[in-house]
């Protein structure tokens, strides 16, 4: 009997919640959300938590700006019942690549794991395709995603804000 107690602590209620949540601006120099802000309520996440608290039904709340006026491109919140796991700020680089696929932005994301108490940034970077003697993949490129270092995520931040005059 036991077990299942247990096991009911690391389920999340799923229907509990129906739209998003207020949330408190954070001592941790991510981005505040504004008044004017759009949210959309997930009863999953966009993102894979992958932090070490074990569930697996995480909702998530997507806060968007409405107005350029930043690169954050949105905010996302993922967390399990009244537990906030972890918030997440996605930013776009000002600079587009020439891909198979179109004209694309790297990715930054500054993130902070409320349960681990721990940031888990990550880039997902531009790779110039060298060409092998075909003309058609000159000047084109992939992208590559890694794990990056909060200091290295927040140089990156603040040259693509210097690059769009946003500091």
């Amino acid at each position: 009997m036991s077990f299942f107690v247990l096991l009911s602590c690391f389920a999340c209620n799923r229907t509990q919640n129906s739209g998003c949540r207020y949330v408190n601006p954070s001592p941790l120099k991510l981005t505040e959300i504004q008044d004017d802000w759009v949210c959309s309520h997930n009863d999953y996440a966009w993102t894979q938590y992958t932090g070490s608290f074990e569930t697996k039904s995480i909702s998530s709340d997507v806060w968007c700006p409405r107005g350029k006026n930043d690169l954050i491109q949105y905010k996302e919140l993922l967390y399990c019942d009244s537990m906030l796991l972890e918030e997440i700020d996605v930013y776009f680089s000002p600079s587009t690549y020439l891909t198979i696929d179109g004209e694309c932005n790297e990715v930054l994301s500054i993130g902070y794991d409320y349960y681990d108490k721990s940031w888990r940034c990550s880039m997902h970077r531009a790779v110039k395709i060298v060409p092998d003697g075909d003309s058609n993949s000159c000047d084109k490129y992939g992208f590559k995603t890694g794990f990056v270092g909060k200091d290295y995520a927040d140089s990156i931040k603040k040259s693509w804000q210097a690059i769009t005059g946003l500091i």
